[in-house]
């Protein structure tokens, strides 16, 4: 059987952030994928999660700049101090979350080896 997470960032915009997680109940699902939970903090989105019923399947490590065009830093050299703080703050959440996914993204223009090397983290 399928299972469906609802993705917070794109689903239920009419309603602020923190009232996505209910909106998704209401909705049917079991589950959430939350691609930049950041703004808000962790122990904020998790009570949130937990009084909507819900387990959290996925969420991305921070993700740079998106406003300037970055799609992530793991495989971006020269950048891989930042992408260590963003796997951090990354798996931070997942803890606080109950999240065991974490999508690191590897960034535009970024280089196989880096991106191996910041993965071994």
């Amino acid at each position: 059987m399928f299972r469906f997470a609802a993705n917070l960032n794109w689903m239920f915009q009419e309603h602020p952030f923190l009232d996505r997680f209910d909106a998704a109940r209401a909705a049917g699902f079991e589950g959430v994928e939350i691609l930049n939970p950041y703004a808000k903090p962790a122990d904020v989105v998790a009570g949130r999660l937990r009084a909507a019923g819900l387990e959290c399947a996925l969420i991305n490590v921070p993700r740079g700049d998106w406003d300037n065009g970055e799609r992530g830093l793991g495989a971006v050299k020269g950048r891989e101090g930042e992408f260590a703080a963003h796997l951090r703050e990354g798996l931070a959440y997942c803890a606080a979350l109950g999240c065991e996914r974490l999508h690191v993204l590897a960034g535009v223009g970024g280089e196989h080896a880096t991106y191996i090397a910041n993965l071994r983290l």
